[in-house]
């Protein structure tokens, strides 16, 4: 699971340090040249999201107790957070 939280983490880094080239290497000259731009890097924003959402469905198919353990623990934090706010 560490591996797999790891490779995604890259993945992302990898990601961004592509956007940040895109838009070091561009010299923009116009308004035209920066929308595309942008348009460009969301698309590629928009892939990388929907491949890291592909990820975290293979990961919680395979590994189901650890998103069910996840799930109940933010319940318990929230709900001690909650409880807490009430007392005082």
């Amino acid at each position: 699971m560490a591996s797999t939280t790891n490779q995604m983490v890259n993945s992302g880094k990898n990601s961004l340090d592509k956007a940040k080239d895109m838009i070091n290497d561009s010299g923009f000259n116009d308004a035209e040249q920066m929308i595309e731009k942008v348009r460009a890097g969301f698309e590629t924003a928009q892939d990388s999201a929907k491949e890291y959402a592909d990820k975290a469905v293979k990961l919680a198919k395979k590994n189901p107790w650890y998103v069910a353990a996840g799930a109940a623990g933010l319940g318990l934090l929230v709900g001690s957070l909650l409880a807490r706010r009430r007392k005082h």
